[in-house]
């Protein structure tokens, strides 16, 4: 095959600075040095769900509608298809739809998982009381049927054990551990899960989309270490996370070959990668790695991550164009021209979340914490709400104008249970710590509690406009005072330096791995202001191959922005060879943009379009 040079140009001003004056002589971007994780696996610790508050603003309001709707679900809803199959009482339960389509497999364990999840992060009492209803007629239906209900492929069985594990780890039920104990003896003898074919590549047959098997067989192996179970139970689980190792694939990248000269086995499209659970399986790669420590798995895992940036994510973060494929850049040319279903919107985002979190905590390198944001704000708050299960399912970037819309003829399919799973998770992506260190990833009103290795609490609380302002505020919040640093993300989008004033008054600080650095001794009250500079930059797609044809989309900031209504001709209005800025001009309204000499082409945030709206994300140079 011809070697394609695969161009994606983010055309934001690179910053290259260590720190503002007063700082000279500090490493462009050191190593960060007072981590005392620093030579452990894992560098960064998470906050548990409960340890974050939103507050108001663009995050709350997505969160808060989110948790409205699947709130309204009950335990018997949830369970209502299981009963139903295994022909027992419904109870007071809906039929949601789903009754006899596979879709409600894809759904069920997932929504337990938020279920708990849910728990975890409002500790209410009738939160926990749903996960216990689940858990018992979890039991019921297990016990009735004498098997687990609709078990017909290791997608559904990954997400069973992950939904038990989570039960006992977030809710402390001991009956889902017991379960999930009963759930690996079952894969441990059933040869259809202890002998899998593993097929490069399959999504659409028997064995479908097993990627995360390792990463959750790895998880509960350390939940039962941790509960002191046999060393044989543990070797033996992760001796099956082992088993479903995708090494086949993670070899293609750690071995720096290219994807294309490779073809699925088997798959409902033989020609391409299914993009979703490609990504999704190098989480299985770092869990691998966080178990042994081997090399190998975070490598190529950097290497994916490389790859997908320069040749694959789009402005919005999104990815897998054509359904839900991994293309070469001529098909992505190609489709965004002539296909609507440009991006599986949810679950792309949280196998995007997943590893990032995982690469930074690896890592401490705060670049991986970019592709987050992207996808934060332009698909996770760009999303329509689910509605009668129907999520918001592909995004649509067609260069010819898209529509924003729920998928209409798929009910409580996959995307309508990773839905509020993606929405929770940003619970824990939005701050780290290191024991002795606050770390900012995610510029969203919120608040976080940390306790230092001391016993000290310190409130970190965050207040802004932001992304319509270009400042965002902290404050400190403590008793007496404390010397520990503050670390933000840098950014890669940043016009030019970012500025920090510490109770008005500006200061400098270091850049450590990517991680805008200020120590010092902290007092109750401190006020911090960064300011983050952002401008309009193109991000697009080149492909050489066909004469040097682009698609293209215009970003603000972490902003994607959409014009309104369907342009077919938007490009000839709207120019890849010349800046935005030469091009488009702001108006009174925050983030709206309007195109020079043509005042009916509006630019706005994508994220502001509604049900039904139609809007122009991608231009294309030229048409195919």
């Amino acid at each position: 095959m011809k070697k394609r040079k695969i161009l994606a140009s983010l055309l934001a001003v690179a910053t290259a600075f260590c720190s503002l004056a007063g700082c000279a002589g500090t490493p462009e971007n050191g190593v960060i040095e007072d981590n005392p994780l620093a030579e452990a696996r894992v560098k960064l610790e998470q906050f548990d769900y409960g340890d974050v508050k939103l507050t108001d603003g663009l995050f709350k309001d997505v969160y808060d509608g989110c948790l409205e709707y699947y709130g309204t679900l009950t335990a018997d809803d949830i369970l209502y298809c299981w009963r139903e199959a295994a022909q027992m009482d419904t109870g007071s339960g809906r039929d949601l739809g789903w009754v006899g389509t596979r879709n409600s497999e894809c759904c069920i364990a997932q929504l337990i998982s938020a279920k708990a999840r849910r728990y975890a992060a409002t500790g209410k009492e009738e939160d926990l009381q749903t996960v216990r209803d689940l858990l018992e007629g979890f039991q019921e239906i297990v016990e009735k049927s004498g098997t687990y209900p609709r078990m017909w492929s290791q997608y559904f069985y990954e997400k069973t054990m992950r939904a038990l594990i989570d039960i006992y780890t977030l809710c402390g039920l001991e009956g889902a551990y017991d379960m999930a104990c009963d759930l690996l003896s079952y894969g441990l003898t059933d040869s259809y899960y202890a002998q899998p074919k593993k097929q490069l590549g399959n999504n659409g047959s028997d064995e479908c989309e097993w990627y995360t098997m390792s990463e959750a067989l790895y998880l509960f192996a350390d939940v039962a270490q941790q509960k002191g179970e046999s060393a044989s139970l543990v070797r033996r689980c992760r001796d099956m996370a082992k088993l479903y190792e995708y090494t086949e694939f993670w070899d293609i990248f750690n071995n720096e070959e290219n994807l294309f000269d490779y073809k699925p086995e088997v798959g409902s499209w033989p020609e391409y990668f299914h993009a979703y659970s490609h990504v999704n399986s190098f989480n299985s790669a770092l869990a691998a790695y966080e178990t042994n420590g081997n090399e190998y798995y975070l490598d190529a895992t950097q290497k994916f991550w490389d790859w997908m940036k320069s040749s694959q994510r789009l402005a919005t973060g999104g990815y897998g164009l054509q359904y839900e494929w991994l293309l070469p850049t001529e098909k992505i040319v190609d489709y965004m021209q002539t296909t609507h279903n440009t991006t599986e919107t949810q679950c792309t985002s949280y196998a995007v979340v997943n590893l990032d979190n995982r690469l930074m905590r690896y890592t401490l390198d705060a670049s991986y914490g970019q592709w987050t944001e992207d996808v934060f704000y332009n698909m996770t708050i760009g999303s329509l709400e689910t509605k009668d299960g129907k999520a918001d399912y592909y995004s649509d970037y067609n260069t010819s104008g898209g529509v924003k819309q729920v998928r209409d003829d798929w009910a409580w399919a996959c995307c309508a249970g990773t839905r509020p799973l993606v929405v929770l998770e940003y619970l824990r992506s939005i701050y780290f710590h290191d024991t002795r260190n606050l770390y900012v990833n995610l510029y969203t009103n919120s608040e976080v509690t940390f306790e230092t290795e001391s016993g000290q609490k310190i409130t970190l609380a965050q207040q802004s406009d932001f992304p319509q302002s270009e400042n965002v505020n902290f404050t400190l919040g403590m008793e007496g005072s404390a010397e520990f640093s503050l670390r933000f993300r840098k950014p890669d989008w940043l016009a030019a330096d970012a500025t920090v004033q510490v109770n008005g008054e500006k200061v400098s600080y270091s850049l450590e791995n990517g991680w805008i650095t200020l120590r010092r001794t902290w007092q109750d009250g401190d006020a911090v202001t960064l300011t983050l500079p952002m401008e309009l930059r193109f991000s697009s797609i080149v492909c050489e191959d066909y004469d040097n044809y682009a698609v293209y989309a215009v970003s603000y900031g972490p902003v994607t922005l959409a014009c309104e209504g369907a342009h077919a001709d938007l490009n000839q209005s709207v120019l890849l060879e010349k800046s935005p800025a030469e091009q488009l001009e702001a108006t009174e309204t925050p983030l709206t943009f309007r195109v020079k000499g043509n005042e009916s082409l509006v630019f706005k945030p994508y994220y502001e379009y509604k049900d039904g709206d139609i809007y122009t994300l991608y231009m294309c140079t030229a048409s195919l």
